[in-house]
């Protein structure tokens, strides 16, 4: 089965399907999907200008990007509030029928799932303990695996969420570095591009935690 869903993904996917009665067709189509059972993460993408945009969507073109979910439903749920005419862009493809029986070919992305690997270097102050490490490692992974559909992953944002800002334990160490690559690079402090059909995710067996 699905893995339990992150309660900031459940907000998102419960704020956004209320607008399914919204105005935008666009954002119709975006709460349709986030509705299905099984749908975790989700991205959509609309190009209303007359030329090929930065991301490969075609001209007058919508694309979605869909983790989980069953696909059929996935291309109903696009085709129930697609402006007639109006294309779909994707390398998974569907085909529904309208109320008179004619086939409609839905195009849409599943996410090309981004293995990212990590390593904490900490500095270990009075009071630290190795299961505070765990701790700062389970954040970033949680923190990166939450990320959207095409959200890069920032290196300033890893020494954040591993810094246990908040808490009691942030004093008991201080984050020196993160350094972070999509598998099987070499990690470094760079930020990590995504692209718009991408979805990253972290492992805490992904994680090393070096304390000094």
């Amino acid at each position: 089965g699905a893995p339990v869903e992150l309660d900031a993904a459940l907000r998102q996917r419960q704020s956004v399907s209320t607008a399914r009665p919204a105005l935008s067709v666009f954002d119709s189509q975006i709460a349709e999907i986030a509705n299905l059972p099984g749908v975790q993460r989700y991205k959509g993408y609309e190009n209303d200008s007359g030329a090929v945009n930065p991301d490969g969507v075609p001209a007058y073109s919508t694309s979605f990007v869909v983790e989980g979910g069953d696909a059929l439903a996935i291309a109903q749920a696009i085709a129930n509030k697609k402006t007639p005419g109006s294309p779909t862009y994707g390398t998974t493809s569907e085909t529904v029928y309208d109320s008179q029986g004619v086939p409609n070919t839905i195009n849409f992305f599943r996410p090309t799932q981004k293995r990212i690997t990590a390593t904490i270097n900490i500095q270990a102050l009075a009071g630290y303990i190795s299961s505070t490490g765990q701790t700062a490692a389970q954040d970033l992974a949680d923190y990166v695996s939450a990320l959207d559909i095409g959200g890069d992953v920032y290196n300033n944002k890893a020494v954040s969420v591993s810094s246990l800002y908040g808490t009691n334990l942030e004093r008991t160490f201080n984050v020196t570095s993160v350094q972070m690559a999509i598998y099987p690079a070499a990690q470094s402090g760079a930020d990590i591009v995504i692209a718009f059909n991408q979805a990253a995710n972290l492992a805490l067996a992904d994680i090393t935690v070096v304390a000094s």
